[in-house]
Formats: C-alpha cells, sequence, structure tokens
C-alpha cells in the first residue's frame, strides 16, 4: 500500500492509476487527472482535490472526510461507501446518471443545513450552471440528494 501522505500532485496525470488502499492524507491534488483512477479504501483525509478531474474515479469505501473537492468534476464517480464528512463541495459537477441514482436515498433532515453550509454561489447539475435560487424543484430534489449521499458518512 503507498504511503503518499502530504505529497505535491499539483496538475498531475494519473489517468487510471490504481490507488486502492492508498495514504494521500493531506496531498494536494489540485487540477490534477485522476479520470477512471480505482482509489478504493485509500485514504484522502483533508486532501485538496479542487479543480481536479475525478470522472468515473472509483473511490469505493475511500476516506475523503475534510477534503476540498472545490470545483471537481465528479461525473460518474462511484461513491459507493465513500466518508465525505466535513468535506468541501462547492462547485462540483455531477452527471445525471449519479443523480438520478442518488435521488432514491433515504436522507435525514438536515439537508437544508447541508446545501447552506457546502455550497456558496453556484454549482453544475446536469452540465448547466445553477445559482441557489434559479433551479426548479425537481433539480433541487436531485442536488440535495447528491450533497446528503457526499456528505453522509458511512454507520
Amino acid at each position: 500500500m503507498a504511503d503518499l501522505r502530504y505529497t505535491d500532485l499539483r496538475d498531475a496525470r494519473l489517468v487510471g492509476a490504481d490507488l486502492t488502499n492508498a495514504h494521500l492524507d493531506n496531498s494536494n491534488f489540485t487540477g490534477a487527472n485522476l479520470r477512471y483512477a480505482v482509489l478504493k479504501n485509500a485514504e484522502l483525509e483533508n486532501a485538496v482535490l479542487s479543480n481536479a478531474d475525478l470522472s468515473n474515479a472509483d473511490f469505493t469505501d475511500a476516506n475523503l472526510s475534510n477534503a476540498d473537492l472545490t470545483g471537481a468534476n465528479l461525473q460518474n464517480a462511484v461513491l459507493d461507501g465513500a466518508t465525505l464528512t466535513g468535506a468541501k463541495v462547492e462547485n462540483v459537477t455531477v452527471d445525471e446518471h449519479n443523480a438520478r441514482y442518488l435521488r432514491n436515498l433515504d436522507y435525514g433532515e438536515s439537508i437544508k443545513k447541508i446545501i447552506k453550509d457546502s455550497f456558496t454561489d453556484s454549482f453544475t447539475v446536469h452540465n448547466e450552471n445553477y445559482g441557489l435560487n434559479q433551479i426548479s424543484s425537481d433539480d433541487k430534489n436531485i442536488l440535495e440528494s447528491v450533497i446528503t449521499r457526499i456528505m453522509r458518512k458511512k454507520p
């Protein structure tokens, strides 16, 4: 298992990299390309993944607690069992497929607080930019589901 804690990987090209069980806590992946990367069970606590391309990456059971995902592309990313407690998810890009999948999950009462605390002024859903007051109720429900799933800690 790779120990890459505190590593500076800004703008790194890690397309398809297998980082299963890697220790990547506090590492900086700003602007990195991690498309199709496998990060199953990876430790990414406090990692910076801002503006990273995480599309099609597999974060199954990964720990992304307090990670900075600001502006990241999460289209088709697998987040099953991932822990994202305290993660920053402003302006993330989420694909319609994952939004529909996440809409059917069971969520608690804290979603309004999550939206308020997690998003500053805009975000992207279905490849369209929206302000918080400019979305339809259906898209708001999708967004609420996505945010809750991202922020939900695995029991």
